[in-house]
Parts: structure tokens; C-alpha cells; sequence
């Protein structure tokens, strides 16, 4: 059964390779003129995402240590979009950001006055 197997898989193999004619010394020139399309506004992809990772990182403030990476993150990406097109995505994200990094650096450090984690739950 193995051998019919392996039979047929070489000779079906070997007529897949013709199976429309090749005229290997005709050649085909086609050209056309693709034209770029020329977008008349920039993407506010900057502004969309400092203002989406700000309101993250204030959803997500009881975790101090995401809450701060997200913080810093939208205040690059607001930096970033300030450098393009000013929008108002860039403006807030950038303010809730600081806001949020504020908070989540004074909590961080609360947490480091009282003596850790431990302190906290009684330890």
C-alpha cells in the first residue's frame, strides 16, 4: 500500500510541472502609471494614541508600576504629536499624563515611606 502510495505521488509530481504551455522566448512588457495617493491630512496617530495609553493609565492607577510605564508612554506620544499637527488628542493626552504620572510616582513613594508592602497589610 506504501509503495502504490509513493508510486503515485512521483508520477503525479512530475505532470504537475507542464500543465499550461511556457514560451520561455516571448516576453511581455506591461506598464502602467501608478500614481501615489496624496493623503491631504496627516494621520493623528500620536495624538490617538498618548490620549488612549493616558486614559488607560488612569483606569488602571491602583497598579502603580503600568500605571506609570502607560503615563510615560502618553507623554512621549503627546511629545511626538506636538512635534506634527497640533490636535487636542496630543494637549490632553499629554496633560493626563503628567497627571497620572504624578500619582502613580506619589504613590510609589508613599508605599516606599511606610515601610513596603508589608506595612500596609498588618506585616
Amino acid at each position: 500500500m506504501k509503495i502504490n502510495f509513493l508510486f503515485v505521488l512521483m508520477i503525479l509530481g512530475n505532470l504537475s510541472y507542464a500543465s499550461f504551455p511556457v514560451n520561455e522566448k516571448e516576453k511581455v512588457l506591461i506598464s502602467e502609471n501608478i500614481e501615489v495617493p496624496a493623503y491631504t491630512e496627516e494621520k493623528k496617530i500620536w495624538g490617538n494614541l498618548s490620549f488612549y495609553s493616558s486614559i488607560l493609565s488612569l483606569l488602571i492607577l491602583p497598579d502603580p508600576g503600568s500605571s506609570l510605564l502607560l503615563s510615560i508612554l502618553s507623554i512621549i506620544f503627546g511629545i511626538i504629536g506636538l512635534t506634527r499637527k497640533v490636535n487636542w488628542k496630543e494637549i490632553t493626552g499629554l496633560i493626563i499624563g503628567l497627571i497620572s504620572a504624578l500619582i502613580g510616582i506619589s504613590l510609589i513613594m508613599l508605599v516606599i515611606s511606610s515601610g513596603g508592602l508589608g506595612a500596609a497589610f498588618g506585616g
